[in-house]
């Protein structure tokens, strides 16, 4: 028999901190951005000066996609959705060679800057303790323990050879 899908929460589910909202407004900016620049690069081919079909078109259609999703992301951060943390901080970690990037090789260093401090605002805003909090409360209201759930048996550790005769170890 399949698994039933979890019965809904009763009552209202608890506000999301000040760190998780902003986390999640700025990762939603960063959407934002990235749906601007896809019109920007279609708005670029149709007027002629473009590179071709497949650098224009098809580099908007990619940040129209990515930017769609970190927009969803931080929006379901900002509505309080414990599922756009994870998007959210992989976008981050993707972000930060990019910055780099920026910084050095690109020789764009106030572009660099800028994306550099949303980047580590984003990551320290998702991981403060009252967002770690937050999230680990959500997770257990979401999967309550089975109080009838077998638990696994437990082996005792055998001694490592040659520790037997040191003592416990503390």
């Amino acid at each position: 028999m399949p698994d039933a899908p979890p019965a809904p929460l009763p009552g209202p589910l608890p506000t999301p901190p000040t760190s998780i909202r902003a986390g999640g407004a700025l990762t939603a900016l960063e959407g934002l951005v990235s749906l601007v620049l896809a019109v920007v690069l279609v708005a670029r081919e149709l007027s002629g000066s473009g590179d071709g079909l497949v650098s224009g078109y098809g580099i908007a259609v990619w940040f129209a996609a990515i930017g769609a999703g970190v927009l969803a992301a931080g929006v379901a951060l900002v509505r309080g959705r414990r599922g756009g943390r994870a998007p959210a901080t992989i976008v981050q970690v993707v972000l930060l060679p990019v910055v780099w990037s920026l910084l050095t090789d690109s020789g764009q260093p106030l572009l660099g800057g800028v994306l550099g401090v949303v980047v580590v605002a984003v990551l320290v805003l998702l991981f403060v303790p009252s967002s770690l909090a937050w999230t680990s409360d959500r997770f257990a209201e979401e999967h309550p323990p089975v109080p009838d759930a077998p638990t696994p048996p437990v082996s005792p550790r055998e001694p490592r050879p040659g520790r037997a005769d040191r003592g416990p170890r503390r």
